[in-house]
């Protein structure tokens, strides 16, 4: 298991272990899911981290927080760089797309950024603002971006300092 699902499983309250069809992802969203996030989702990580970060999960009973719906906000962004829109490079790589993996309380949206000629599923992190105009990129995968934020070293100008709650619970899923 992932060094980095370990430690945040060793501080939270997880929900029942799940299992999942990844060959179904891959088929709906064209991309590999990042081994450290199938590992967190199957351990049960699926929920809200730190009373903020979202995670989405495969299917619909994850609701308004299906990942498979994720290719379909990709299209919304690409429509909105056309309208006017600030992407996260200017211009958007041909071979890129932002795959959405989690969402904020503070209404920001946090995605892999899926370059179709990288050899792996190691994608960095692009979160990007409420209003889609600012950006920010993280070199590390999503169990790891989690730890950094736990252990405060996940430097974000976007995350609300008054909604990120790091003195309570780490972890609540769903329907707790």
């Amino acid at each position: 298991m992932n060094p980095y699902v370990e430690m945040l499983a060793e501080g939270a309250n997880f929900a029942t272990p799940n299992a999942f069809d990844w060959g179904e992802v891959r088929d709906v969203l064209g991309i590999d899911i990042p081994q450290d996030f199938r590992e967190l989702l199957e351990a049960g990580g699926g929920g809200v981290w730190f009373d903020y970060v979202t995670l989405y999960g495969p299917g619909g009973e994850w609701g308004d927080n299906n990942l498979l719906d994720s290719v379909y906000g990709f299209k919304d962004l690409q429509d909105f760089w056309r309208g006017g829109g600030s992407p996260p490079i200017d211009p958007m790589p041909e071979n890129v797309q932002l795959i959405a993996w989690a969402s904020t309380g503070g209404g920001e949206e946090i995605y892999w950024w899926v370059d179709e000629s990288m050899a792996d599923a190691n994608y960095p992190i692009i979160i990007g603002s409420e209003e889609g105009q600012r950006w920010e990129r993280h070199e590390m995968g999503a169990a790891e971006f989690l730890w950094k934020i736990k252990t405060r070293q996940v430097d974000s100008s976007l995350f609300s300092d008054v909604l990120l709650d790091l003195d309570g619970p780490p972890f609540r899923p769903y329907g707790a």
